[in-house]
């Protein structure tokens, strides 16, 4: 069967593995598997659901929900109709709901529950195009134009030969059709709606796979939001090499998830891998002397090791050994920690800061670096067993073509490349020229053709000296520490670094304790010399891996962290620069203004 649509890799997918399993979900504290055919089922009869509601080619559907495989069927049921898929964070308010429905044009919408439903009927009275909200869990409101989902799925079981009607439509999307508008998470401005085809997403996925050794008797965790294009790829690449995929009960699931599933494989954006990397060193903080002078003899092999291995360099014998020691007293017991069966560990998104990609390979777990944008579809290059290097994102994928800019900008062509932005001509236009998408990052090749991310060109800090400095890579490893969870360093015309800097809540708690410092809230507690001098001693320690001019001079600890809810992080966790600058320009004005006091 041709697979070069979504619908046919599926249906292929179908009639090859059948009662296998394909999803898996938890209910009621049991695993649930999903067989292909049951899948198929699913999907068929809500497909057959949005025909009977007048559903045409072409037309934009959007889904607001968590990941649950509930998304999943929708997903292949409105693209089997030749439909648009617009995905929608469940994390947006209803403004931004309302901006994404309205904007994509969506006739029709999922929404996974009750609460999810009251944000679109919050602003439905401007949303006059939207006919019809079809709700996964709870009761349907004809009134209010909203059917359950198994109301829907009724609409469509009395129709004769129901496969064949199914599968025609879906034979009958080819690749150049629409089969997703992916909103951006609008760090700069409103959200754009990239808009990518069929072919866009089969070139990426195809030539993915082969790079990794993956078995369809595998499996692997889906927690990311399948908002998110990355999530989306993962998925569809995971049903191209007919992987099982088990859907995480939720984020804080994810760690007692890995014991019970133990997947083969996983892919998450950094945050992820910063959580578990600050878990470890406390816990080895916390830990009798001995253990602690084991943990960081461990890690300095392992990092040595890491350097060395990833560059292809003979690694001496001495040091094979006291690498084994290391990886048994110590990264064996890491592995464990996420399952025991990871191959393959994926991180794209945003950067991985050096320290953390070097230790997870050295715990025998090499992350497997991607770099790609939404107008990308996911990875236009990608590290892999047998082309790895730490610090990289990998070489282009097969017919990816990238070069660097003049100004240092990295340049991208390829099948992989997006159709434009949904009715932005002018946005589309700044983003093409000459047929190579500008993608606002800043990066190098080095001599091999590794990729190596700088920055975002529109981040990019110029100080008052003229010095060109990428926030990003400060603030990665400012976050390595355990005490801190979200930075955002400012500089731009200015004659030197500062930082906006919050704490990660659980370690100032546990620290609070054993210092005997009594505190009411996290607010109160950030406002503690003994706090702030904390503070300093990290930054400091920090600054001495820095050059002279990207040192932090000052900071300010902020009373709460950084979040989508109250506006300085996109729903993908990228901190809003400018939002985030004018929101707490009091305190950088402050900052500054202190030398003219001095």
């Amino acid at each position: 069967m041709n697979e070069k649509t979504l619908p046919r890799l599926f249906l292929s997918r179908v009639d090859r593995y059948k009662d296998r399993r394909a999803l898996v979900r938890k209910v009621e504290g049991r695993w649930e598997p999903v067989s292909w055919n049951q899948y198929a089922a699913k999907v068929r009869d809500i497909f057959l659901g949005l025909l009977s509601l007048g559903i045409r080619k072409g037309d934009a559907v959007a889904i607001l929900s968590w990941n649950r495989v509930e998304w999943v069927f929708a997903d292949m049921a409105i693209l089997s109709t030749g439909g648009i898929c617009v995905p929608i964070y469940a994390s947006n308010l209803p403004r931004d709901v309302a901006y994404v429905i309205e904007h994509s044009d969506s006739r029709f919408a999922f929404v996974e529950d009750r609460e999810q439903l009251a944000k679109i009927l919050e602003v439905r009275s401007d949303l006059p195009g939207l006919e019809t909200i079809v709700v996964f869990e709870g009761d349907g409101d004809p009134e209010k134009g909203v059917l359950s989902l198994d109301e829907l799925m009724d609409r469509g079981r009395n129709v004769e030969n129901a496969d064949d009607v199914f599968r025609e439509h879906a034979e009958a999307v080819v690749p150049e059709d629409l089969f997703t508008y992916s909103y951006t998470s609008g760090t700069t401005g409103p959200p754009k709606g990239a808009m990518l085809t069929h072919a866009n997403i089969r070139f990426v996925s195809e030539r993915s796979i082969r790079l990794i050794d993956f078995r369809d008797s595998q499996c692997t965790l889906s927690f990311l939001p399948l908002a998110h294009l990355l999530e989306r790829f993962v998925f569809y690449t995971s049903m191209e090499a007919g992987l099982t995929v088990y859907f995480a009960e939720s984020i804080e699931k994810i760690p007692e998830n890995l014991l019970e599933v133990r997947p083969h494989g996983l892919i998450s954006v950094p945050r992820l891998y910063e959580k578990i990397y600050t878990r470890v060193l406390n816990q080895a903080e916390a830990g009798s002397p001995i253990t602690r002078k084991i943990f960081h003899w461990a890690s300095g092999i392992g990092r040595t090791y890491a350097r060395l291995h990833s560059e292809s360099k003979p690694i001496p014998t001495a040091l094979l050994l006291q690498y084994r020691i290391a990886d048994l007293l110590v990264f064996r017991k890491l592995r464990a920690r996420f399952g025991g069966r990871i191959f393959f560990l994926g991180t794209g998104g945003a950067p991985i800061s050096s320290e953390i990609s070097e230790f997870l390979y050295a715990a025998g777990m090499p992350p497997t670096e991607a770099y790609g944008l939404t107008e990308t579809s996911a990875p236009s290059t990608m590290s892999h067993t047998g082309q790895f290097r730490l610090g990289t994102v990998g070489k282009p994928l097969e017919d990816v073509e990238v070069k660097i800019a003049e100004d240092g900008e990295i340049l991208i062509r390829g099948g992989n490349v997006f159709v434009g932005y949904l009715k932005n001509p002018e946005a589309t236009a700044e983003a093409m020229k000459d047929g190579w998408f500008h993608s606002g990052d800043v990066g190098e090749l080095d001599e091999d053709g590794f990729l190596r991310i700088t920055d975002r060109k529109k981040d990019l800090i110029i100080t008052a000296g003229g010095k060109n400095i990428a926030p990003q890579n400060i603030e990665n490893l400012i976050k390595t520490d355990r005490f801190i969870s979200q930075v955002m360093v400012y500089g731009d015309r200015m004659p030197y670094c500062v930082a906006l800097i919050t704490l990660d809540p659980e370690e100032m708690r546990r620290w609070a304790t054993e210092q005997g410092i009594d505190f009411l809230s996290p607010g109160e507690l950030v406002e503690n010399p003994e706090v702030v001098k904390l503070v300093r001693g990290i930054v400091d320690s920090k600054n001495q891996q820095l050059p002279r001019f990207e040192q932090i001079k000052k900071f300010r600890v902020l009373p709460e962290d950084f979040s989508q809810d109250t506006g300085e992080l996109t729903p993908t966790l990228k901190v809003k620069r400018k939002f985030t600058s004018q929101k707490y320009w009091n305190l950088i004005e402050e900052m500054y203004k202190e030398d003219s006091k001095e």
